[in-house]
């Protein structure tokens, strides 16, 4: 992530040091919809020190307003499939028990409206991987899960229980597409 001290990009990297004049510096960051938080650096000397905890990356507005957007754009594309693998985490396997098999492009998957309200209030914080990366690790939804089967005793519809849950959307970034990861 590049970094801007009072506009001007400034080379980073591990143990760079600076001289600087006294004055304030303001923190920023070039990267769309991401901001640094924390106070200006106050030099009164030719030292002063910007520690990373102080300035942590946060989404602006527009940034928080985009990774919410995403998450429910990705979590309805998710929850749409009825294959048996829908990509984003939720893959469920064809074997039952009593050697009974689900079908594959006849599965749904529903959560509640208790849980599309969280996707609508997520409140992502800054991976500690990589700080362009926001996600919110605490959301988790149920995903309740039904399909069609057949097998030696039959054929039929039912609720498929022991699934994944719907979980951990995170957004990067630093990818102008802004691709969505679920999962822990």
């Amino acid at each position: 992530m590049e970094i801007a001290v009072n506009g001007t990009v400034a080379a980073t990297g591990s143990g760079s040091i600076y001289s600087v004049v006294p004055g304030v510096y303001e923190l920023a960051t070039s990267a769309e919809y991401v901001e640094l938080a924390g106070a200006p650096i106050i030099a009164t000397t030719g030292f002063a020190y910007a520690y990373t905890r102080e300035h942590e990356p946060t989404l602006t507005d527009e940034g928080l307003a985009q990774f919410r957007s995403r998450a429910r754009t990705s979590a309805e594309e998710c929850l749409s499939s009825t294959a048996l693998d829908a990509g984003c985490e939720l893959a469920v396997t064809p074997g039952l028990q009593g050697g009974n098999s689900l079908i594959d492009g006849t599965i749904e998957r529903t959560i509640s409206e208790e849980s599309w309200a969280e996707i609508d209030a997520l409140e992502p914080t800054a991976s500690s991987s990589a700080p362009l990366v926001m996600e919110d690790a605490f959301f988790s939804a149920e995903v309740v899960f039904t399909g069609d089967w057949s097998g030696a005793s039959g054929a039929g519809r039912d609720q498929i229980y022991g699934g994944p849950y719907l979980a951990s959307p995170s957004v990067d970034f630093a990818d102008p597409d802004l691709p969505v990861t679920w999962g822990y």
